[in-house]
């Protein structure tokens, strides 16, 4: 790729280590300091002259090149990425060394604030950028901050995944900043397309290209929280929510991918996809409530989804649920003809009789319409 041959000519070699000295002396600064206008101007001055020669010397693979090492030192080797580079596993073991030495453990935290991120954005990306350089620049530095609000990605990212069973517990969410929340409106308004691609879906569906420390445990336990959900349904509604084409995006990209391979192998097939909780289901609620064109085959696996969840295992919490049968009453209001085109109304009736909330007569009486 185009950032492992930029890394490994002297050209990247000296980019990766301008890169990581930023990054350690970030790291280094006081709190109270790196929120002080003065550096966070000078700061993100800094690492746009960086992304700018990165990006010239290896396009958006160079983009994501230097947000890999701000990402995380530790994850930018040779060996990781692809493509070894000469001198930096030196220079990663020294800093390696300074940061175990400052708190006994690799340092893998992010080292912007939210602050420095809005900057960088405002300063970065202009009308001229590429899509493609947009995502892996989005992908690098505004992703982060979406991850840093959950305590499971936030443990494992900081190499305490001993800690993601009592992390699930959710004692330590955070809610968006104000900062970060204008921020993900704007990129909502000016750039739907990349925002729901490299922000908005990671979020919401574990990568382990994005978390590549994440264990199959992890993975499993995996769920977005409550305050992710709702900074993610605020860019679903007012004057400057996603565009119908982006939320459609949204809704394809979270439905579940049965992994071929696995179903191959295990009796249990491996379900990707967002997980449906009482927090994100009501995230999928407002996307099919604006109503964007969805194709046929993304209509009939939301009703396959739907079906299966009213079966074992999952029917205990789902047949109770409000969330749910919301989900479910949404779907077959808005998209009815494309649900009987596609062969998924029977399925659905027989799926409601299962339901166990008030509304269960009123999407019987909805698919009986359609029937």
């Amino acid at each position: 790729s185009s950032s492992s041959s930029s890394s490994s000519s002297p050209h990247g070699e000296q980019l990766d280590r301008e890169t990581r000295e930023l990054r350690v002396a970030l790291l280094d600064m006081p709190p109270g300091e790196s929120s002080s206008s003065e550096v966070v101007r000078h700061a993100v001055d800094e690492i746009g002259e960086l992304l700018r020669r990165c990006g010239e010397a290896g396009g958006a693979g160079g983009i994501s090149r230097c947000g890999e090492i701000f990402g995380g030192g530790s994850r930018a080797v040779g060996d990781v990425v692809g493509g070894g580079f000469g001198g930096a596993n030196d220079a990663k073991g020294e800093q390696s060394k300074e940061s175990e030495r400052s708190n006994g453990r690799s340092d893998n935290r992010f080292p912007l604030n939210d602050a420095m991120v809005s900057s960088l954005v405002k300063a970065f990306l202009t009308d001229a950028t590429g899509s493609l350089r947009a995502k892996a620049f989005l992908r690098s530095f505004v992703l982060p901050l979406m991850m840093d609000m959950n305590p499971i990605t936030r443990a494992v990212t900081l190499g305490c995944s001993d800690d993601v069973g009592d992390q699930k517990k959710g004692s330590k969410c955070k809610p968006a900043s104000r900062v970060l929340t204008s921020l993900l409106t704007s990129l909502a308004r000016d750039r739907p397309a990349e925002c729901v691609e490299s922000v908005v879906v990671p979020t919401l569906v574990l990568k382990k290209k994005h978390v590549p420390s994440a264990s199959s445990e992890f993975e499993a336990s995996f769920e977005p929280t409550r305050f992710q959900c709702e900074l993610i349904s605020r860019l679903l509604r007012g004057k400057d929510a996603l565009s119908n084409p982006a939320i459609a995006l949204l809704v394809e990209e979270v439905l579940p991918v049965i992994d071929e391979e696995t179903t191959a192998s295990d009796a249990v097939p491996t379900r990707g996809g967002m997980k449906w909780t009482e927090n994100t289901m009501p995230v999928l609620t407002a996307c099919l409530n604006r109503q964007p064109n969805l194709p046929d085959a993304v209509v009939a696996k939301l009703a396959d989804e739907i079906s299966y969840c009213l079966s074992p295992p999952s029917i205990q919490s789902m047949m109770k649920s409000m969330k749910f049968s919301t989900l479910f009453h949404v779907l077959v209001s808005k998209y009815g003809p494309q649900l009987k085109s596609a062969g998924r109304v029977e399925p659905l009736k027989s799926a409601a009789t299962r339901l166990k909330t008030f509304m269960r007569k009123t999407i019987g009486l909805s698919l009986k319409k359609l029937s």
